[in-house]
């Protein structure tokens, strides 16, 4: 049992009415344990990929998920199995995760005056963030306090500062 945090982006589908994954609309996120669609664990990351829950720590990497006007950056527990990678080379020095189950445990608000944080930091996210803290029965948490918590459990569990460049290279070449 593992116990690493990360974030995912998810978003409320009003036809539906259910906290879906973006990229797998099908997928609905509910309270407790979330667990994979499959359970089939693959070396790599296949593009239509459902064996794993998959998050990141670097709210960078889930940036192509903001033109969805209601998504939002939920802070997920990771549990069972978990699986480290560096993102795509479009996001040099970010990791990805993969789990075999993972539950919402806050959300992760993005300043929306912090220029240097993601895509996810306009205000009109808010009625979604407040949506969801009620139907998660979570808090939102600032990113200060988000990237503290998050870096706290990888540094711990695998001694990775996911948000230090020079740990992700040392990481890379120990893989």
């Amino acid at each position: 049992m593992t116990n690493i945090l990360s974030l995912k982006t998810i978003a409320y589908n009003r036809d539906l009415k259910a906290w879906v994954s973006p990229s797998h609309k099908e997928y609905h996120w509910v309270p407790g344990i979330n667990l994979p669609s499959c359970s089939v664990v693959h070396d790599g990351i296949p593009t239509d990929c459902r064996c794993g829950i998959y998050s990141s720590p670097n709210p960078k990497t889930l940036d192509e998920y903001a033109s969805y006007s209601n998504s939002i950056l939920v802070l997920l527990n990771n549990y069972s199995w978990i699986d480290i990678w560096t993102a795509p080379l479009d996001l040099d020095g970010m990791l990805v995760c993969r789990s075999g189950g993972a539950r919402v445990i806050g959300i992760a608000w993005i300043d929306p005056d912090d220029e240097t944080r993601a895509d996810f930091k306009d205000v009109q996210r808010w009625a979604a963030a407040l949506q969801a803290c009620e139907f998660f029965d979570v808090n939102a948490y600032p990113w200060k306090i988000t990237k503290q918590l998050i870096q706290t459990t990888w540094i711990e569990w695998a001694n990775i500062d996911p948000f230090d460049a020079k740990w992700i290279k040392q990481f890379n070449k120990e893989k």
